[in-house]
């Protein structure tokens, strides 16, 4: 799971609540209470971790890069 301060590009990248948890700029006490959240409760972070594997499977590097793929072979024939 991912736990990150909330900023421009990582709201983009992470699903609040699903793949991750966003905690406002400079709030330290939250960023920790999160922390201790995931560390503490394996429920919790497993259902996460579930999350960002299906994430990944749909963004990640290597979708990307097939997708491009598929959008260069249709434009080719155009």
């Amino acid at each position: 799971p991912v736990l990150a301060v909330r900023a421009s590009g990582v709201t983009e990248a992470v699903q609040e609540g699903r793949t991750g948890i966003l905690c406002p700029s400079g709030d330290l006490d939250t960023f920790v209470m999160h922390m201790a959240k995931f560390a503490n409760q394996p429920q919790i972070r497993a259902s996460y971790q579930v999350s960002c594997r299906d994430w990944v499977d749909l963004f990640g590097a290597e979708a990307c890069g097939r997708r491009m793929i598929e959008i260069y072979q249709a434009l080719q024939h155009l």
